[in-house]
């Protein structure tokens, strides 16, 4: 957009989103049949790849969070089995870390 001074002369005014100013480029290369199923899926979508992609990966960086909660939980059971043959804290361990990881999955 430009501005107009007196006299004819003109100023840039440049106008941003300081988010994007601080993003990461990436480079990325896909064999020939998942960027066909890529650009069917954002035409689809009507999106661009690259918040498609932002997208794939955000869901899986919480599909890994979750994978790993749900293997530390699963270690801390075997842990109290261990050291609680009686199960009286394992049940009460298993309700609440099930809690837990279906409001972790809810956000």
């Amino acid at each position: 957009m430009l501005s107009k001074y007196p006299f004819g002369i003109y100023k840039s005014i440049f106008i941003f989103d300081i988010k994007s100013w601080y993003m990461k480029s990436i480079l990325l290369k896909l064999d020939d049949k998942l960027f066909e199923e890529t650009d069917q899926q954002v035409k689809a979508e009507k999106t661009s790849r690259s918040n498609y992609i932002k997208t794939a990966i955000a869901q899986y960086n919480a599909w890994q969070k979750k994978k790993a909660l749900e293997e530390q939980i699963a270690r801390e059971v075997q842990l109290l089995n261990q050291y609680d043959p009686h199960r009286e804290l394992n049940e009460e361990f298993e309700a609440a870390s099930l809690t837990d990881l279906k409001n972790y999955s809810d956000e």
